[in-house]
């Protein structure tokens, strides 16, 4: 697994300590559960679901159930007048 950040998210992680988990979880709905993926600014409890990748002083957690164009993480950040979130353009719609 590879990883492509751009400067700007590396620099938004850094603000918020440096340290970002990714991964899917199951959402209820009515009628049936569907995927969401959850990004948290800490280290996962346990790191043994998790790939770590690590770029420029950045620890990523990334979920092994989530599945990536070509093994690659991309990782981009959004903005939107003043709000800021991180995108994941390369990942696919399920995992695994």
């Amino acid at each position: 697994m590879t990883l492509d950040i751009d400067q700007e998210a590396v620099e938004f992680i850094r603000g918020k300590g440096g340290v970002c988990s990714i991964r899917q979880i199951y959402v209820k709905t009515t009628f049936e559960e569907m995927p969401e993926t959850q990004i948290e600014f800490a280290a996962p409890t346990s790191s043994v679901r998790h790939d770590v990748l690590e770029y420029d002083g950045v620890v990523l957690h990334v979920g092994r159930n989530l599945r990536f164009m070509d093994d690659h993480v991309k990782v981009r950040l959004g903005r939107f007048l003043k709000l800021r979130w991180l995108e994941f353009p390369s990942l696919t719609m399920f995992g695994g």
